[in-house]
């Protein structure tokens, strides 16, 4: 090979997209995020998953409550 004019060598890169090792400059952030838009919708977000947070746990509860009774009532219960 060290004749062939052609000849180049390769380890292991059939089909890889070779790329950079540069980083992208950060973009701009939005104007959003300077006036506070971003933040309000941001709190509003977080006030209604926090109104729902505790009936969400309560039927989860639930669900798991039913499920245990029916496990045991599965094993001890008349046949």
């Amino acid at each position: 090979p060290d004749n062939c004019p052609k000849y180049e060598r390769r380890l292991a890169d059939i089909a890889w997209a070779h790329g950079t090792l540069t980083v992208p400059p950060t973009p701009a952030e939005p104007a959003s995020v300077a006036d506070g838009t971003a933040a309000a919708l941001l709190d509003e977000a977080e006030d209604i998953l926090n109104s729902v947070g505790d009936r969400v746990r309560a039927e989860v509860e639930a669900e798991r409550a039913r499920r245990n009774r029916r496990g045991l009532r599965r094993l001890f219960g008349r046949r």
